[in-house]
């Protein structure tokens, strides 16, 4: 009986052991593996005539958006589509940039 014992203590032991051993090279490949590279950001080019005004439609949330030039000579956010139709809040002349 004290051998079966024995025999089922030293199972475990060397179960438990192995269980321990995996999870600590486990934690330790993590702990130790290189971060991935992320990938490099893809920058375009500003449209020429571009500015970066301030867009006064809530669609736009009240923040500096990229207004592109029309024909007429005012700037138009480039979001405009996601604004109420042809509705813009934001002053399009130059003297509403001031």
């Amino acid at each position: 009986m004290t051998d079966t014992i024995n025999a089922l203590a030293v199972a475990a032991l060397v179960a438990a052991s192995a269980v321990l051993t995996w999870a600590v090279e486990t934690r330790a490949r993590a702990l130790l593996a290189r971060p991935a590279e992320p990938p490099a950001a893809e920058f375009q080019a500003l449209p020429p005539g571009a500015r970066w005004l301030v867009c006064h439609d809530t669609a736009c949330g009240h923040m500096t958006t990229r207004h592109l030039p029309q024909l007429d000579g005012t700037h138009r956010c480039e979001y405009s589509a996601r604004h109420r139709g042809a509705v813009h809040l934001t002053h399009t002349t130059t003297q509403g940039d001031q």
